[in-house]
Order: C-alpha cells, then structure tokens, then sequence
C-alpha cells in the first residue's frame, strides 16, 4: 500500500462550488476529485530529481535536489554518492530511475588581465 498525506486546504467559496459540482458530476468524491487534478498536473509537469556538478574554484561538489531549484537532500564531494543518493530518493518517491536529470553548473570566476 502506498504510504498517504493529509492535508488540510482553504479553497473561496466559488472554489468549494466548482470542486462540489465536478465530485457530483463524476460520482466520486472531493479527495478523488483533488487526487486527480493533482495527478493531471503532475503529468504534465512531472517531479523530476537534479543532481548537480558544482564547480567553483579549487573544488568541485556534488548535490542533489528534488526540482532543479529545491533544496538539497545531498551534499557532497562523491559523485557515486550523489547519484546513490537521487536513486535513493526516486525510490522512496516512488520515481522512475528517468526522473533523475544531471546538470553541470560552473561557479568559476573569471580574472581581470592588467
């Protein structure tokens, strides 16, 4: 069984209408309803694990971060490491292994000739 989350939502009033007439509609009700627009929009916009190559002057690290711009769950020197560590996280997100994308970032600061 796929583990669960409750949220709790404040929709406008003529939000709460929409969604009551679309659970009458499909007979189903306002979880299923949510669930499904929810599922629409992420297959439109798929959940996607970045793992990044950071170089900066002298060093180069290794991060990994649900969405190219979320914040890291992985921070490190070990490139294996870091694409264990995106593994990691599409399984236990329950991901494809094509949900992870690499990218390669350069943070190099270039020096002004005299």
């Amino acid at each position: 069984m796929t583990e669960t989350t409750t949220i709790s939502v404040r929709l406008s009033p003529a939000e709460n209408a929409w969604l009551s007439l679309r659970k009458r509609e499909n007979r189903s009700s306002v979880n299923v309803e949510i669930v499904n627009i929810v599922r629409a929009a992420m297959s439109a916009d798929p959940l996607t694990i970045f793992v990044h190559e950071c170089s900066v002057p002298g060093d180069t690290f290794f991060t990994a971060s649900i969405g190219k711009y979320g914040d890291d769950f992985y921070e490190g020197s070990d490139r294996a490491a870091a694409f264990a560590a995106a593994r990691a996280k599409a399984k236990e997100l329950a991901l494809p292994r094509d949900a992870i994308r690499f990218t390669v970032e350069s943070f190099m600061t270039e020096t002004a000739s005299a």
